[in-house]
Parts: C-alpha cells; structure tokens; sequence
C-alpha cells in the first residue's frame, strides 16, 4: 500500500452535493456534472454521479450503502465552524462535545445522509475517574462553581436528582444545582469512600449544609 488518496461519494444529486461541500468546506469545486473533487489538505474528495458509476460497471450500485461512514475534516476550531454551519443550516448531528481521549468534536448531515465530523485535538485528560469525580464535586457544591458543568458533562448527560421531566444536558444540572444552592448557601460535601473499577467510579458522599430558611 502506498498510500491513501482520498474518498469518493456516489451521488444521483451532484449539483446538490458539490454546493454543499464547497460552502461547507470553504473550497473550489473541480469537475463536472459527472464527476467533480475538492481538494483539502492531506486527501481529495471526489464526487461521482451515480448514473455515471453504472456506464462503467454495469448494476454496480444496486447493492451500494448509503451513509455507513463519517468523513472526518480537522479545524483550528470547532465551536467556530459549529457556529457556521448552523447559520448555513446545515443538520446537526450532534453539537460540539469534548472526549476524554483527546478530540473535541461536532457532527452534521451532508444532503445525501452522509456524517461528517469536523474535529480537533485537545489536551487528553490523565486524570482517573475518581479523581475527576473528586474534582467535580468539590468545584460544584464546595466552590459552587457552576463552570465545571459545562467542562465535565456531556450533551446527553441525565442528573437523576433534577426534576424527572427536566431535559439532559449540562444546562439543566447547572439550574437545577444553582436552585439548590440558593436554599442552602453553606452547602459543603465530603467524599467518605470512592471505588474506581477501570473507566467508572462510585462514591459514598456526606453532603452538609443549612437552609436558609
């Protein structure tokens, strides 16, 4: 193997596709009504009408999948591009999400069903999952800073104290613990016990404080 070129995306729309892709990705079509290639950095993508793929193999597109695969294009930013393309109104698959191993990244929908992810690399967080935990609570109830929810919890994120209709999310935990601290101002807690078991961690906590009332 010497080396990868790039990916091709069989398409019976191409005039949608190619538009799409060089709005999206900020660069100059190339081709024609049958086939057409952005370049970007490191690969090319190419676009091929679907008619055109059965003038050379004959029923070759009878058993083709449609959107098994992600193509992945890294950014300076991603909440940058996020913002971007939701002002283009393209589909969001899923918003900008921070992974422990090392990528922040965000998914969208190209016209033809197709993910696509734009990504970035950030710093990968060594800590274990019980420190992360001890950090978590000291800075949310200890410090009450509220921050910690937004760098720690992820989109779909379920706080089993909020109320049971209450959306998931680190908004929600973020107005939910905001309400709670309010009524108890002094509001500490202590970490009697942690667990790790590999990439979890379970937490026997004392939690003090007064009402205000």
């Amino acid at each position: 193997m010497k080396n990868f070129t790039g990916i091709c995306i069989i398409t019976a729309d191409m005039k949608r596709l190619c538009s799409f892709y060089r709005d999206v990705l900020q660069g100059d079509v190339i081709g024609n009504d049958v086939s057409a290639l952005v370049t970007t950095k490191g690969a090319y993508l190419y676009f091929f009408y679907e008619e055109g793929m059965d003038g050379f193999a004959p029923g070759c597109m009878q058993g083709a999948g449609r959107g098994a695969y992600t193509l992945e294009f890294e950014v300076d930013d991603v909440d940058c591009e996020y913002e971007r393309l939701v002002k283009m109104g393209v589909q969001v698959v899923k918003p900008p999400e921070t992974y422990p191993w090392g990528r922040r990244s965000a998914w969208f929908r190209d016209p033809d069903g197709n993910i696509i992810n734009f990504l970035m690399p950030v710093g990968v967080d060594r800590r274990t999952p019980g420190e992360r935990v001890r950090e978590y609570f000291r800075r949310l109830i200890n410090e009450k800073d509220l921050t910690v929810c937004d760098e720690m919890l992820g989109s779909e994120y379920i706080d089993h104290d909020a109320p049971g209709d209450a959306p998931p999310g680190p908004e929600n935990t973020k107005t939910y613990v905001a309400g709670f601290l309010a009524e108890y101002p002094d509001m500490h807690v202590e970490i009697e016990e942690l667990i790790e078991d590999k990439n979890l961690a379970t937490a026997r906590i004392t939690w003090h404080g007064t009402n205000k009332e």
